[in-house]
């Protein structure tokens, strides 16, 4: 009967259960050993794939870091810029003195350009 049944669980395992089926049967006598040896594979290959994803992530995150940072630059420099153009538009219009409305202007229309071209 045991026979039998042997052969009645080897129709009925296929792929791979039947293949692991085979590897325990054979690694009976060392079960304990093996089965912890099987484990701290899985574990040690879990944990690789774990370090290199998470690694690959933080170069990724540092990239979109540094770019944020870069367009907050030039955002504060364009509004410097911004803030530059009204402040002498505003001493040329205020003044009387027509050499420094000449030096005002000249230095607006030089802050205008750094907008533009920014």
């Amino acid at each position: 009967m045991n026979g039998q049944n042997k052969r009645a669980r080897r129709r009925t395992l296929a792929g791979p259960a039947a293949l692991l089926d085979r590897v325990l049967v054979l690694a009976s006598p060392y079960n304990s050993s093996l089965l912890l040896l099987i484990v701290f594979l899985v574990v040690v290959v879990v944990g690789l794939f774990v370090i290199r994803d998470l690694h690959t992530t933080n170069v990724e995150a540092q990239k979109m870091y540094a770019g944020s940072v870069l367009g907050l630059h030039r955002i504060g420099e364009l509004q410097y810029q911004a803030q530059e153009t009204r402040r002498s538009t505003f001493y040329a219009l205020t003044t009387n003195d027509s050499n420094l409305q000449l030096e005002y202007a000249d230095q607006s229309r030089e802050a205008d350009r750094r907008v533009r071209l920014s």
